[in-house]
């Protein structure tokens, strides 16, 4: 447009004219991305991990505290309140974090994880299983705790409603989580829940390890024969050695 950078800085919500002197320039940068930066933190966690954990970081902004330069509401907060726009964004986004409306990326890990263990499956031909025996592993990492429990939940709900024609004989996807404990919150798996859950899946209770870079190093599970990156590549160092996770004992993938 042709308005001046007082003008367009005077138009955001919670910057007023009075809050611009001189002339412009950097201050007024300042205050344009002091107040478009959650925004574009939301934008970044959709793309990078979904709707659940963009409301979750919203929800964060909204309710936080802000900082004393900014009163009494945060940048987001003031946003909200008074641009139309992001208000009704923002009750969207809830609503599509509260539905755990279907997420794409979730989908295709999923149907990724029964394609490779139907190909790895061997049928019986007789006998009293009458079914699949599948030793295979899988390990999915992802950068996020939330999302490492998001994507348990995913891969144990069973859909009886889909049209997907896997097999009958497609082992079931028997997920649980793999942490760490974080001292700071409290949070976490303490080492002897990590042990009964490395134990489940060594014995192959468990077929599928949702995972934090906690499991990069020191698992030799020779059963493991897929490895999936959910999130983007964090340094070729720790793809590396997640890589080393597979391949032990056959050929091993990793996506």
């Amino acid at each position: 447009g042709t308005g001046t950078g007082t003008d367009k800085a005077a138009a955001l919500p919670g910057v007023g004219a009075g809050a611009v002197t001189g002339g412009g320039g950097l201050a007024v940068e300042h205050l344009i991305m002091d107040e478009i930066l959650p925004l574009v933190s939301i934008r970044d966690q959709i793309a990078q991990f979904g709707i659940f954990q963009a409301w979750t970081y919203a929800a964060e902004q909204l309710g936080g505290q802000a900082r004393p330069a900014a009163g009494d509401r945060s940048a987001l907060r003031r946003m909200r309140d008074e641009c139309p726009q992001v208000g009704e964004f923002l009750r969207v986004l809830e609503g599509m974090a509260r539905r755990r409306a279907d997420d794409p990326k979730m989908q295709c890990l999923k149907d990724t994880l029964l394609k490779h263990l139907r190909g790895q499956a061997v049928v019986a031909s007789s006998g009293p299983t009458n079914g699949c025996v599948n030793q295979s592993r899988v390990i999915v990492f992802t950068n996020l705790r939330d999302r490492v429990h998001a994507i348990v939940d995913m891969l144990s709900h069973r859909d009886e409603t889909s049209h997907n024609d896997y097999s009958r004989h497609v082992p079931r996807l028997r997920a649980a989580a793999f942490i760490g404990q974080s001292q700071a919150k409290g949070t976490g798996m303490n080492q002897s829940v990590q042990q009964e859950v490395l134990g489940q899946f060594r014995r192959g209770d468990v077929n599928v390890l949702v995972a934090t870079c906690i499991a990069e190093e020191g698992l030799d599970i020779p059963e493991v024969s897929l490895i999936v990156c959910f999130d983007p590549s964090v340094s070729p160092g720790r793809n590396v050695q997640r890589m080393g996770r597979t391949g032990r004992r056959e050929e091993g993938r990793v996506v």
